[in-house]
């Protein structure tokens, strides 16, 4: 229930990976989508519009040539770890419902989000955790923690993330 009431809240598709084909029809959508998020990226969930996400709902509306990306090694993420088993180590390998893992969709460290969706969905997933730790590891020796800045104007750190 709390993926398909957050799909209703910030939209049906998750843009965290789009392949756009340089054909017409690539073209017209890019342009198309880099007009809207020009204009109206925003985190407005009252006015029905939540980053780049909700502009994705339209696309089954307004073009022919598209494809969505079913397959649950791609594009795993906290929001979605309900419905995919994730398995493995560095090691051995990482599998996604016994497939090996496309790529994992770090986001909503800024906020907060990722640590609670983990802690909620996820708190006794070893290779979960594994996968957070290397994440939140490599950020910091990039020096994210330096550039980082949350809302409330305070960088974040290892402990914050």
């Amino acid at each position: 229930m709390d993926n398909e009431m957050a799909s209703l809240k910030h939209g049906v598709f998750n843009m965290g990976f789009v392949g756009v084909a340089h054909t017409a029809e690539g073209q017209r959508f890019a342009s198309w989508w880099a007009d809207r998020l020009t204009h109206f990226c925003l985190d407005d969930i009252s006015r029905g519009l939540f980053t780049d996400q909700k502009w994705a709902n339209l696309v089954p509306c307004f073009f022919d040539d598209y494809r969505v990306l079913r397959s649950p090694a791609f594009n795993v993420a906290t929001w979605n770890i309900t419905t995919r088993e994730v398995a493995g180590s560095w090691e051995e390998g990482f599998t996604v419902n016994g497939e090996p893992l496309g790529f994992y969709h770090f986001s909503g460290f800024d906020s907060g989000d990722q640590a609670l969706m983990l802690n909620k969905y996820g708190a006794n997933s070893a290779t979960l955790k594994a996968l957070r730790s290397w994440y939140v590891d490599a950020c910091n020796e990039e020096g994210q923690s330096l550039r980082a800045i949350t809302p409330m104007g305070m960088a974040l750190t290892t402990m914050a993330i």
